[in-house]
């Protein structure tokens, strides 16, 4: 399928950008087909992705937020800011299958709060073995994972403690209406950047504000540091049975490391928060 026939205007096109001067020209290309006017909202950018973006239709917005995850605090911004009453949250990481994108219409029509699609990833082309459980892992399989992308004004406003974009709606997942998983063209193409020191220097960015968002109290502080040092410890293991599966590409030993770095980042800043 290569063009949207219908978009419904009672959805607005949200698309949350910093620092994205590289993939935003093909992202927009992509999303101009749906012939709507895409929002961005930039969290205070310092390359040219504002300028870049300008020669599109597209209403740009700044607004400052904690590393990679949009919080409820953004959310509810955005709310005022833009009220409509459907959302469809784009990332310059991601394309959502045209398949998908025209399946909105309907899904308003059958007054659907929240819809999860299948995210796959890929690195280079070929899909990531970057596994989300040891079960993919063992049969070399990477199932991908569902994420929401499409959302009400009412099902954000109502659980908009819980909202956060990178987080996949993960703690409100059980109230969603609606997950699309009948067809695998039904889905969305996450690519995966090749892992190098900009993107490195990105993530340890975002580890740095997210630890310090999400930590409030010497307990949450236990909790958090424990969870990514779970984490770390099994991108270790993961690292491990692929090297020794003779599965461990230049490309997926990157993923993995930056992975492990960004986890144990996140691990010491709690835990060295909390000692002070």
């Amino acid at each position: 399928m290569n063009q949207i026939t219908s978009f419904p205007d009672s959805c607005l096109l949200v698309l949350a950008t910093y620092n994205e001067e590289l993939r935003i020209s093909q992202t927009l290309e992509y999303y101009t087909k749906l012939g709507k006017l895409i929002h961005i909202i930039d969290n205070q950018s310092e390359d040219k992705t504002v300028d870049i973006a300008s020669s599109f239709n597209v209403n740009i917005l700044s607004h400052s937020n904690s590393g990679t995850t949009e919080s409820p605090e953004w959310f509810s911004w955005l709310l005022n800011e833009l009220p409509s009453q459907y959302y469809l949250f784009l990332s310059c990481s991601e394309k959502i299958s045209y398949e998908a994108l025209s399946s909105i219409e309907s899904m308003i029509s059958n007054n659907i709060d929240l819809c999860y699609w299948r995210r796959i990833s890929f690195t280079q082309h070929q899909q990531s073995l970057i596994f989300n459980s040891f079960y993919d892992l063992l049969t070399f399989q990477d199932r991908g994972h569902f994420t929401c992308r499409f959302a009400s004004a009412k099902s954000l406003s109502d659980n908009i403690i819980n909202v956060k974009i990178h987080d996949n709606f993960r703690l409100f997942r059980h109230k969603c209406s609606f997950i699309e998983d009948s067809d695998s063209s039904h889905c969305i193409r996450h690519y995966r950047p090749i892992t190098d020191f900009k993107v490195l220097q990105k993530l340890l960015y975002y580890a740095q504000e997210e630890s310090y968002a999400n930590s409030s109290s010497r307990k949450d502080n236990f909790k958090l540091a424990f969870f990514h040092l779970i984490k770390c410890i099994r991108e270790l293991l993961y690292l491990a049975i692929l090297l020794f599966t003779f599965r461990l590409t230049q490309v997926r030993a990157n993923e993995l490391i930056a992975r492990i770095v960004l986890h144990l980042q996140i691990y010491i800043l709690v835990t060295s928060k909390s000692i002070v």
